[in-house]
């Protein structure tokens, strides 16, 4: 199957789709298909996805704020085994294990004792504090912990994301997107980012509206129309503020913040506005230019022994006793920010005939579909941005693993793609 014809599969169509295959930290491969804006009326005025086209990458946005914390511990700013309540402007304990620190490194291994509420990003001129008092809105009857004590079990939280950008401000004095932009991407020559207030006009037109056929309602349509989920700018540069988001419900909430309040936004109190979790805005290429960097060791911006503390296991999932929910078996091994592929059959095994020591990180919110995947030791990988599906993915599950069937396939042809390229480095 070619990628190409993943978009028109009948009943599973997909809106667009950005593909890069790395071999030998070198990019031997890419694809764009589909459309970043569907006109619901006019098909003349839709817009091609090309190698420019930025999108809302989801849960991989953790992988890259991971990178900026860690160029912090590297500098000796940060410390991941002191108390995370050093770089916060209140004291975090879990309320029933108030003994247990909860670390840096407890909030990239999603070891924290944290559990993500209704919402977890929360809107100015609301602190993220709020979530831990009770009495305020967003404290949630206390939905934001779990039982077991720091460090002790494993349950993906986005809400880590939200105090570890928190506590990426109070290091740096910086806000959270504006000291990503600086530290990460400047050097590199990438223009992504955490808030689309800091896109220009041609940047906004070149980014990609996630789209799923399905309505408010939450109502799949294979047959229907495409609907717009989020990033639906028109072309307009939008307010500083993400939105208040539940990638769970049918479609993104509007945004509620009003640009001022940005202005007078105290750096340090409420990383969460700038969707730390998944917010990220990023193209396929840019998201390359990462990962190169990550297999060559971190330079020029990381050292070796830096990002070999990413990899580093700090949890694997065991049956029983139970330490951890392996979210349907997807997630069965993780590092710092990046996850290990077990290769697990049924679980977190993405290749039927092949099983490539890969970390890296999926994404899933708003009917897109992302993962960056890379061996650092074979200097290898791929990367995939699906920008909307036309059914349920958990209704179209994969054939030997719990990624959806469209990641199987798209995983399948960009490892052919790379293994025929090792054929013809061997002279094959």
């Amino acid at each position: 199957m070619s990628l190409s014809s993943l978009l028109h599969t009948p009943a599973h169509e997909l809106a667009s789709l950005a593909a890069v295959a790395v071999r030998g930290g070198q990019i031997v491969a890419e694809a764009y298909h589909g459309r970043r804006t569907i006109h619901p009326t006019d098909s003349s005025r839709d817009l091609p996805v090309t190698a420019e086209t930025r999108f809302r990458v989801a849960s991989i946005s953790k992988s890259v704020a991971a990178l900026g914390l860690m160029r912090l511990v590297e500098m000796g700013q940060a410390d991941l085994d002191a108390d995370i309540s050093r770089y916060l402007p209140f004291v975090l304990r879990h309320p029933q294990h108030p003994h247990h620190l909860i670390t840096l490194r407890h909030l990239l291994s999603h070891t924290s004792g944290l559990r993500d509420g209704a919402v977890y990003t929360i809107p100015l001129p609301h602190v993220l504090q709020d979530c831990f008092t009770p009495g305020t809105p967003f404290y949630e009857g206390g939905a934001h912990w779990g039982t077991a004590a720091p460090g002790t079990f494993f349950c993906y939280s986005n809400l880590n994301f939200g105090v570890l950008a928190t506590a990426v401000e109070n290091i740096t004095g910086q806000r959270f997107d504006l000291y990503m932009r600086e530290a990460i991407f400047a050097p590199l020559g990438i223009r992504a980012s955490y808030n689309v207030a800091l896109f220009t006009a041609e940047e906004i037109g070149n980014l990609a509206t996630l789209y799923r056929k399905c309505g408010v309602d939450g109502v799949w349509n294979p047959a229907g129309p495409w609907v717009a989920q989020v990033d639906d700018y028109g072309g307009r540069v939008p307010l500083p503020l993400p939105q208040i988001e539940n990638p769970d419900t049918a479609a993104a909430q509007p945004a509620i913040a009003q640009a001022p309040l940005l202005d007078q936004y105290q750096v340090g109190t409420n990383g969460t506005i700038f969707s730390p979790q998944g917010g990220l805005r990023i193209s396929a290429r840019e998201l390359a230019v990462l990962m190169q960097l990550l297999l060559r060791g971190g330079a020029p911006l990381l050292q070796p022994s830096t990002t070999a503390e990413l990899w580093r296991e700090q949890w694997q999932y065991q049956e029983q006793p139970p330490n951890g929910d392996s979210f349907g078996g997807l997630m069965r091994c993780w590092g710092l920010g990046f996850q290990k592929l077990t290769h697990t059959q049924g679980g977190d095994r993405p290749l039927a005939n092949a099983t490539p020591a890969w970390m890296g990180h999926m994404g899933s919110a708003y009917g897109l579909l992302s993962g960056w995947w890379f061996d650092p030791y074979q200097q290898q990988g791929l990367i995939y941005i699906i920008g909307g599906t036309g059914a349920d993915f958990e209704q179209y599950p994969g054939h030997y693993s719990a990624f959806s069937r469209w990641e199987e396939a798209v995983f399948t042809e960009l490892w052919d793609e790379i293994d025929s390229r090792k054929l013809l480095d061997a002279g094959g």
